[in-house]
């Protein structure tokens, strides 16, 4: 990923007016940001994302579940499974409604259920 289109483009979403582009484009980045080791800036687009109220929505938060559920500085597990479970109970018809049960219940299975 060019470091100075994601930057750029991070910084247009911030703007009082942020640019009228469809959400899957800066999603995709945000995915590819992540998936390079970039997680910072994917963390930040996909939350600017979520804040001006682009969709898919249950893409989108279940990105931000994905970058909160893995390493850096944003792992918050407890945050993840929020948003899993905000996914699971509000888009039952999400293509990523499985996946979001099934990460609910590992973490339940391995970090908050534990006996």
């Amino acid at each position: 990923t060019d470091p100075v289109l994601a930057s750029d483009l991070i910084s247009a979403l911030e703007s009082d007016e942020p640019p009228e582009l469809d959400g899957d484009r800066y999603l995709l980045l945000g995915e590819r940001l992540a998936d390079e080791g970039e997680r910072t800036d994917a963390y930040a687009l996909i939350r600017r994302l979520i804040d001006l109220g682009y969709s898919p929505y249950d893409r989108l938060i279940f990105v931000l579940a994905q970058l909160y559920e893995g390493p850096g500085p944003h792992r918050d597990l407890r945050q993840a499974r929020a948003l899993y479970e905000e996914l699971v109970r509000d888009y039952p018809l999400s293509v990523h409604w499985r996946e979001s049960r099934s990460r609910i219940e590992y973490l339940d299975r391995h970090f908050f259920l534990i006996r």
